[in-house]
C-alpha cells in the first residue's frame, strides 16, 4: 500500500489555488509547508494551509525549516519553533503533527552534512514531535549516517526524469530508485517530482510512503499510539487538539462532538476583557458602590457614579433613627398623677351638679 503527500511553500500560490480540500478528495493523506529559513525568512502563508489543511481533516501535517550554514543551530531552532507557536499554536497538541528539517547543497550555501545532523539532534531534543530529515541520497550519500543514532529518519529526494502529470501516475512504484538505502537507513519518505498535479494545483511536489495508514501513524506518533489504542487516551489526544486549537467541541475520537468547556471560559474571559469601555465603568461602578454598602457611606465615594446616592443606606439610617427614638421612648420614667385636694373638690361639685 501506497499513502501519498504534498509539501509545499509560499512559492506554490502563484501556480494555483492551493486547494486542500481537493487535495484531501484526490488521496493526499499527509501536508507539510514551509516555515521558515536560517534565522531571517519566515513564509507568510504556512498558518493559512495548515489551518485549512486540520479542517478538511487531512490527518498528517508539518512544518519545514530550511537549514542553512550561517547562523547556529541553536539559534535556527529557536527561530523555527518560535515561529511556529506563533503562527500555529495548536501545532504541539495535534497528535499527528511532525517537523521537517531541509537539509540540502544550495548553489549559495553548500551546507554541510555536519550541520544538518547536528540540527535535527537539537530540534530533536528542543520538542517532542517526530523528526523526519528531508536530505537526498544525491546530495549527501552516506555523510548522514549520525541520524540513525538520533532516531531520524530519512526522507529521500529523487525526480529521475521528473514528468509533469497526475501524482498518481507518475509514481514509480514501491521498488523504485528512490527506496534504496543511503546512510544506514532506508528512507521513510521519497519526494518523487516536482511538476504533478495534486488535486487543482499544478506543479507539486509530490511524496510516498510505503506501508498502512496505522504504519504511517506509529512513524508520526511513536508513543502516543499506545494512547490512540485506549478510548480514554485516544479521548485525551483530541480534547488536547482541541484545546490547543481554541475548539468548542472535541473534533474526532470516542468524546467526537462533545463541548469544551475550558475553550468556552476563555473565550468568555477573552470578550469581556475585550468589550467596550462603559462595561469597565459598570464594573468599576459596582466596586465603589459595595464599598459605601460597606462603610454606610450615604453617597458612592469614587469611580464614574461618584456623589450619587446609596438608597439601601439612607433607608437603613433612616430605619436605625426610627429604632433609636422608640428605644429612647420606651426606656423614658413613666410620670405618676396624684391629685390635690382642690382637684377632688372640682370632680365632687362636678358629679353634684349632673345629677350623679
Amino acid at each position: 500500500m501506497t499513502i501519498y503527500g504534498w509539501d509545499a511553500s509560499d512559492f506554490d500560490w502563484s501556480r494555483g489555488p492551493m486547494d486542500l480540500a481537493a487535495a484531501r478528495r484526490d488521496g493526499i493523506t499527509f501536508f507539510t509547508h514551509k516555515a521558515t529559513e536560517g534565522t531571517s525568512t519566515q513564509h507568510k502563508h504556512l498558518a493559512d494551509r495548515l489551518d485549512r489543511a486540520r479542517a478538511v481533516g487531512i490527518e498528517f501535517l508539518g512544518a519545514y525549516h530550511v537549514v542553512r550554514s550561517g547562523p547556529s543551530v541553536a539559534a535556527q531552532v529557536a527561530y523555527f519553533l518560535a515561529y511556529l507557536d506563533a503562527q500555529v499554536p495548536w501545532w504541539r497538541g495535534y497528535p499527528g503533527f511532525f517537523l521537517q528539517p531541509d537539509l540540502e547543497r544550495w548553489s549559495y550555501d553548500n551546507v554541510a552534512a555536519s550541520t544538518g545532523v547536528a540540527f535535527c539532534g537539537a530540534l530533536k531534543a528542543a520538542q517532542p514531535k517526530r523528526v523526519i530529515a528531508y536530505a537526498s541520497k544525491g546530495q549527501y550519500g552516506d555523510q548522514l549516517a549520525g541520524l540513525a543514532g538520533l532516531g531520524v529518519p530519512l526522507w529521500n529526494a529523487n525526480y529521475g526524469a521528473n514528468r509533469a502529470g497526475h501524482y498518481r501516475q507518475a509514481y514509480p512504484g514501491d521498488s523504485g530508485a528512490g527506496w534504496a538505502a543511503y546512510s544506514g537507513q532506508t528512507p521513510v519518505l521519497w519526494q518523487y517530482g516536482s511538476q504533478l498535479t495534486i488535486g487543482s494545483q499544478p506543479g507539486c511536489d509530490a511524496n510516498a510512503f510505503r506501508g498502512t495508514l496505522d504504519d504511517l501513524r506509529t512513524l508520526i506518533m511513536g508513543d502516543d499510539m499506545a494512547l490512540r489504542d485506549d478510548p480514554d487516551g485516544l479521548a485525551l489526544i483530541y480534547r488536547e487538539a482541541a484545546l490547543v486549537g481554541g475548539k468548542d467541541t472535541v473534533a474526532d475520537g470516542p468524546t467526537k462532538g462533545e463541548p469544551v468547556w475550558t475553550t468556552a471560559t476563555l473565550k468568555a474571559i477573552a470578550a469581556a476583557v475585550a468589550a467596550p469601555a462603559r462595561a469597565d465603568d459598570d464594573v468599576a461602578a459596582l466596586i465603589y458602590r459595595v464599598a459605601a454598602l460597606a462603610d454606610g457611606s450615604p453617597t458612592v465615594a469614587g469611580g464614574p457614579r461618584a456623589g450619587e446616592a446609596v438608597w439601601l443606606v439612607a433607608q437603613v439610617q433612616e430605619l436605625r433613627a426610627e429604632l433609636e427614638a422608640l428605644k429612647a421612648a420606651l426606656s423614658a420614667p413613666v410620670p405618676v398623677m396624684v391629685p390635690t385636694a382642690a382637684d377632688i373638690a372640682a370632680q365632687l361639685i362636678a358629679q353634684l351638679q349632673t345629677g350623679r
